[in-house]
């Protein structure tokens, strides 16, 4: 049994990607497993006609490893060299055994015994590799096996059988029949297509790089600017997808309609081929020459009513077909992949597992024991992702392990409770080994019981206990600290200050059991939070200077403190986090929120009284940094977060409202600063953007100052002047604390304009200054001079 540190499994982009990584940081006792006669993966593997990549290529490639790309969407062809290209550079067929198929892996003895075909082999990691898509899947199609002519899957194309001028069948109509359709169709006799449902086609935008593009393109910026430019165009998708039922016709739907009905002039077929779901719901298509080559005349479309009733030796009796049925000599399956298969294949429990089920005895726990590999998750897990009796659970699937690629299930890193393979400088795997002192209580796991025996039947996804683990060094590297586990820290995860996984996101932030830290907390923003994050079942320390703060503990009972401080003093604020330290032992969570306006009344910067902005200052400004600076190291040990109220009118124009507004622009800035300088300790910041809300900071601009009244309406469209209430604002404030949310815009009327406020800005200002009627409210607020 050949002993090495990393063994990966799979020789596609993924385990390239992992093989490289790890050489360049010196870890080269490693072995890529394929269990192919040839390396490579899906490029080499898929050679059917017109196959080529549906990602634009200067991002469907190895980020540190530019191609000198020929066109916008590369080829087969082209793909295979790109894969030759790295492995040769790389050296990766040294490390590569072909014919290696993984038949059992086990972890025996504090290491991983894998067993393949070529040989066994002993490993410290195992990172999976296997393609989501590799192993092709026929349906058991009633005769299949009788059919005389030659039939495979596009996933073993045989480039032995003549096409020309026979009659073939496809049976599928996704993304890889959508290239083969349009390459196979002039030279066929019949083109048969059988369609389950048909799918959503767009334009593809493709077309050859011309030489001097090629050449610019292999200067480094240039490159990198265009693959930014790729990625950002295709992640702003999301807004359609998501949160725009407009933003998903105007850029998506529209095009996929018009090039339906320009293409397809036949109305019947044109319904055949329209989806009846919202776009977005399945793979949306690319392509140029799919519907001319469904209309053509050689062609026939055989939708779900008309699908196959079974195989003949001489062709295929559809539902709706005669009962002689029509001889086809070929038959091309393009139905789907296996994508469990990506999983370990043949894996077998050693003597690490982790409890499958927990019962309550009445001298303890006990529990069975499988195996802690990835699994798949259930697509109902949605069901059970926000429920109390989860804070302590985790699912082990695609999404909880570590990949390798963008946007690709591409390589799983398997390291037992939770691990992260890459730490700057250190590579570690948690010790595998049962810990007593999990620091999980009782009543969670209890409770796990009762959920699984309530929703036995209802097929729901299987839940797992997370037991946070000790840290364990791989010899040679450097030490890490050692993970905490403190009575109601619960991250979700192992994480380790100092030492953030370049695949990891933050884990969202439980709050049933934490403590926080709400300033300004004395009404308006500040005592909504306060109730909404007890509600959530954290403990809350009120700190305020006026005396109302104390109705607002008392009302919130004995999970809250109230405690009377000037958030200009850093003195009291020290104090403070000493008494919340001495109530509930530490601090995850501050809101930063303290802040007031000029007054009662408008002024412009000509006429505000003296004094007045430097007490704005005092309070909006440096209060908010002395805050973050007295519980600053508490959030870091904690891995917490900070939320921190800014307004819009960080990015609005301040027109009667200077001192408020520079503030806030100002606290916005130190938010953006502290997210970045906490990347490394694994807290996290935020900042807030109410917009109005229905507080008395707000009464100015509505009602309590006529001129300030007026010039608000003047100035903002009737849609944004609708306020929000504290309660709802509070809502949205803490989802985005448990979100670990960078920035939270509320109401949701105002994201648009903050996402444009680079190009609204100017255009305001402009507005603003040469608009007749808000220079008239302005000329009467200055003649109304204290």
């Amino acid at each position: 049994m050949r002993s090495v540190t990393v063994v990966i499994i799979g020789s596609g982009f993924g385990g390239q990607c992992a093989a490289i990584e790890l050489l360049r940081r010196g870890i080269d006792d490693i072995v890529v497993l394929e269990r192919r006669e040839f390396a490579g993966g899906t490029w080499r593997q898929n050679s059917y006609p017109g196959a080529a990549v549906d990602v634009q290529s200067p991002l469907y490639s190895i980020a540190s490893e530019p191609y000198d790309w020929s066109q916008m969407f590369a080829v087969q062809s082209e793909l295979e060299d790109y894969t030759r290209h790295v492995v040769d550079k790389h050296g990766l067929d040294d490390l590569t055994v072909l014919g290696a198929e993984v038949q059992r892996i086990e972890w025996v003895d504090d290491s991983w015994h894998v067993t393949t075909t070529a040989g066994d082999y002993r490993a410290q990691f195992v990172v999976n590799a296997t393609g989501p898509l590799s192993t092709p899947v026929v349906p058991p199609f009633p005769g299949r096996q009788s059919f005389a002519g030659a039939q495979f899957h596009t996933n073993a194309w045989d480039h032995d059988v003549p096409l020309a001028g026979a009659r073939v069948a496809i049976v599928g109509s996704g993304a890889s029949a959508a290239q083969i359709i349009p390459a196979v169709q002039p030279e066929v006799g019949e083109l048969h297509v059988f369609q389950r449902s048909p799918h959503w086609v767009m334009p593809r935008p493709d077309r050859k790089f011309r030489p001097w593009e090629r050449r610019a393109l292999r200067v480094g910026f240039v490159r990198r600017a265009l693959r930014a430019a790729i990625y950002w165009k295709l992640e702003a998708r999301i807004i359609g997808f998501k949160y725009s039922k407009v933003g998903l016709w105007l850029f998506a739907e529209r095009h996929a309609r018009n090039l339906l009905r320009d293409q397809v002039a036949d109305p019947d077929l044109r319904a055949r081929l329209t989806p009846d779901y919202t776009i977005g719901c399945k793979r949306i298509i690319l392509s140029n020459t799919l519907y001319p080559a469904i209309s053509s005349a050689n062609t026939t479309l055989h939708d779900r009513d008309d699908g196959i009733a079974e195989v003949t030796p001489t062709g295929i009796t559809t539902r709706d077909g005669p009962r002689d049925p029509p001889r086809r000599d070929r038959v091309v399956h393009r139905i789907r992949r296996h994508r469990r298969r990506h999983l370990l294949p043949g894996h077998r429990p050693g003597r690490h597992s982790a409890p499958r089920r927990v019962v309550r005895l009445p001298e303890g726990l006990s529990g069975h024991d499988r195996p802690r590999l990835p699994e798949p998750v259930h697509r109902h897990r949605a069901e059970h992702r926000d429920r109390p009796h989860e804070r302590h659970l985790r699912h082990r699937g695609p999404d909880a392990v570590h990949h390798v690629g963008h946007r690709a299930r591409s390589a799983d890193v398997v390291a037992h409770g939770g691990g992260h393979p890459r730490r700057r400088g250190a590579l570690y795997r948690d010790d595998p080994r049962r810990d007593d002192t999990h620091g999980v209580a009782e009543r969670w796991l209890h409770e796990l019981v009762q959920v699984r025996v309530r929703t036995r039947d209802r097929h729901v996804p299987r839940l797992q206990l997370h037991l946070p683990q000790t840290g364990r060094l791989v010899p040679g590297r450097r030490p890490r600290p050692a993970a905490r586990v403190d009575r109601h820290r619960d991250s979700g995860s192992v994480m380790t200050p100092g030492t953030p996984g370049m695949f990891r996101r933050s884990p969202r932030l439980r709050l049933d059991g934490r403590v926080a830290v709400v300033t300004g907390a004395g009404g308006g923003i500040g005592s909504a939070v306060a109730r909404e994050l007890v509600s959530r079942g954290a403990a809350v320390a009120l700190l305020d200077v006026a005396p109302s703060v104390d109705d607002v503990a008392r009302a919130l009972g004995d999970r809250a403190i109230a405690l009377r401080v000037d958030v200009t003093s850093p003195d009291e604020l020290r104090a403070a986090v000493a008494s919340v330290h001495d109530r509930f032992g530490g601090i995850d969570v501050v809101h930063a929120n303290a802040g007031i306006s000029s007054g009662d009344t408008a002024y412009t910067v000509a006429t505000v009284p003296d004094g007045v902005f430097e007490r704005v200052v005092s309070v909006n400004l440096n209060g908010v940094w002395n805050t973050i600076r007295a519980t600053l190291p508490d959030i870091v040990a904690a891995r917490g977060h900070v939320l921190i109220t800014s307004s819009t009118y960080a990015y609005l124009n301040g027109l009667a409202n200077a001192p408020y507004a520079a503030t806030k622009a100002a606290v916005e800035q130190i938010g953006r600063a502290l997210r970045a300088e906490l990347a490394h300790t694994g807290a996290t910041a935020g900042v807030l953007y109410p917009g109005w809300v229905a507080t008395p900071i707000a009464d100015v601009a509505f009602g309590a100052d006529d001129i300030a009244t007026a010039l608000v309406a003047r100035a903002f469209p009737a849609p944004l002047l609708t306020p929000i209430s504290p309660e709802a604002l509070a809502a949205g404030a803490v989802d985005g604390i448990e979100r670990r949310a960078a920035r939270i815009q509320l109401p949701g009327r105002w994201r648009a304009y903050s996402a444009m406020r680079g190009i609204a800005n100017p255009l305001s200002d402009v507005v603003l200054e040469k608009d007749r009627t808000i220079r008239t409210l302005v000329a009467r607020l200055e003649r109304r001079r204290p």
